[in-house]
């Protein structure tokens, strides 16, 4: 079942490309390797098969869904700073919330699978956690407002 690491620190849902959201069998989880996109597009071949954490802007259409360095580069249309993500159809459905937000998702980067007419530098398949980023805005503001100067 779901690794305690994930049910204690994480209420994103746990997806994978074939079903809507729900738990998925994580036995033998590892972490995955926090990086940036950039990382990706720079050095795919360092990453492929691996499992990694990343945050940029997402989008969830049917055909255009990715993950983008920032929004600017959707509003200009610059794939190439974006990996496609690899979601059915009927999981885009039930993840309308996280549509055209900045998001954190964990999954399995594959550098030669490059999403719709091959646009993408690259893409994250089996999907295992996703949530909206930053994950909790008033914690983080009520952090900030305790730091003294």
């Amino acid at each position: 079942m779901v690794s305690v690491f994930l049910l204690r620190h994480h209420n994103g849902p746990r997806i994978n490309r074939n079903a809507s959201v729900h738990n998925i069998d994580t036995s033998g989880y590892h972490e995955p390797e926090i990086l940036s996109i950039i990382n990706l597009i720079a050095t795919p071949e360092k990453y492929d098969g691996k499992k990694v954490r990343i945050v940029g802007y997402i989008t969830l259409y049917f055909e255009g869904t990715a993950l983008f360095l920032h929004k600017g580069d959707l509003d200009n249309v610059i794939t190439k700073n974006a990996v496609w993500v690899d979601i059915s159809r009927l999981a885009i459905d039930s993840l309308k919330k996280y549509n055209n937000h900045y998001v954190i998702i964990d999954g399995i980067f594959n550098s030669h699978m490059n999403g719709h007419m091959g646009v993408y530098s690259g893409s994250v398949k089996n999907i295992t956690w996703l949530e909206l980023w930053p994950p909790d805005t008033q914690t983080t503001i009520k952090k900030r407002k305790r730091i003294k100067h």
